[in-house]
């Protein structure tokens, strides 16, 4: 009973979102490339995430700074 079904899709009815709002279309990725795409994407939000944080840091500083400066 829990043997595998296919199923036939067409190519036209896969879509991908994209965070700035396209969608691609019928896009055509293996796997490998997609668990590639998908690591990159996640070290650029850990590095994004690190200048955030650096970002905020400062910002909670100079707060502070400024309010004891009073």
């Amino acid at each position: 009973m829990g043997g595998h079904v296919n199923v036939m899709v067409p190519l036209e009815s896969l879509s991908l979102e994209l965070p700035n709002g396209e969608i691609l279309v019928g896009y055509d990725k293996d796997i490998s490339d997609l668990q590639e795409e998908i690591s990159v994407l996640r070290s650029r939000q850990r590095h994004l995430d690190r200048r955030r944080r650096e970002a905020l840091d400062k910002l909670i500083d100079l707060k502070g700074t400024v309010f004891n400066s009073r």
